[in-house]
C-alpha cells in the first residue's frame, strides 16, 4: 500500500465523541466523554462493571440517546449512521450464512446450547460478519471462554481488522493488551485516558477506573453537568 494512502488511512477518525453524556432515568451513566477513533484501528474499551462500557456500545449504534455533547460515526449521528455499525451484544440473534467465514460451518445444524464458549462467541462474530458494517462492536467477546477460544478469537477479530474494519471490544482483561490491541479506551463513566496501551495504561489510570473514583458520580445528574458548566 502507498504510505501517503496508509497514513491518510491511519488519520481518518471513524469515530468521535465530544463530551458525550448519556443519562438513564436520574443516573449519569456517561459523564463528558471524549475521544477519537481513527479508522482501522482495533480498540480496547476497559473498565469496571457499571463504568458504561456497554453504555457507550449502545449509544454508539444509536440505541440510546445522547443528552449532552455530540456523538459522531462518519460525521453523521448515530441514528443516521446505523447501516455502518454491526453491534454484538453478549447474546443475540444468529446469522449461520457467515458460519464458513469463523470455520464453523460443520456446526450449521447444531443447537447452539451444543456449542463451547469459544463457538458461540464466533457464532456472535459470525453475526456481525454478516452485516458488513465498517464498525464491529463486540461486547465482552472474551468472557465465559477458556484462553485457548480467546487466541482463536482474537485471531479472528485481527483477520477481520486487516480488512480495514474498525473494531471495539469490551473486555475486563487488561492483559497483554498492548499486544493485541493498536488502541485502549479507559472508561469510567468518563474516559480516564485513551491512546497506546502501553503509554496510557499508568498506575494511575488504573486507580481512576478501578479505585475510589466512582464515588464522585454517585449522585450526578445532567441537571448537575449544566449547572457546572454555568
Amino acid at each position: 500500500m502507498d504510505n501517503t494512502i496508509e497514513d491518510n488511512f491511519e488519520n481518518t477518525a471513524i469515530i468521535v465523541s465530544d463530551g458525550c453524556c448519556v443519562q438513564l432515568g436520574n443516573l449519569q451513566v456517561l459523564d463528558d466523554v471524549t475521544f477519537s477513533i481513527n479508522k482501522g484501528k482495533k480498540v480496547a474499551v476497559v473498565g469496571p462493571n457499571g463504568g458504561g462500557k456497554s453504555t457507550l456500545f449502545n449509544a454508539i449504534a444509536g440505541l440510546i440517546p445522547i443528552v449532552d455533547g455530540s456523538l459522531k460515526i462518519k460525521g453523521m449521528s448515530p441514528e443516521d449512521a446505523r447501516g455502518t455499525i454491526s453491534y454484538v451484544p453478549q447474546k443475540d440473534l444468529i446469522n449461520k450464512n457467515a458460519l464458513e467465514n469463523v470455520g464453523l460451518q460443520d456446526k450449521i445444524d447444531e443447537n447452539i446450547n451444543n456449542l463451547s464458549g469459544g463457538q458461540f462467541q464466533r457464532v456472535l462474530i459470525a453475526r456481525g460478519l454478516a452485516q458488513n458494517a465498517d464498525i464491529l462492536l463486540l461486547d465482552e467477546a472474551f468472557s465465559a471462554v477458556d484462553v485457548g477460544a480467546q487466541e482463536d478469537i482474537m485471531n479472528l477479530i485481527s483477520d477481520i481488522n486487516l480488512d480495514g474494519k474498525t473494531i471495539l471490544i469490551a473486555t475486563h482483561d487488561l492483559n497483554n493488551l498492548e499486544e493485541k490491541f493498536d488502541e485502549v479506551l479507559c472508561l469510567n463513566r468518563h474516559c480516564c485516558a485513551y491512546g497506546d496501551p502501553s503509554k496510557v495504561l499508568t498506575k494511575e489510570v488504573i486507580e481512576e477506573m478501578y479505585g475510589s473514583h466512582n464515588d464522585m458520580f454517585k449522585y450526578h445528574t445532567i441537571e448537575s453537568h449544566s449547572k457546572n458548566n454555568d
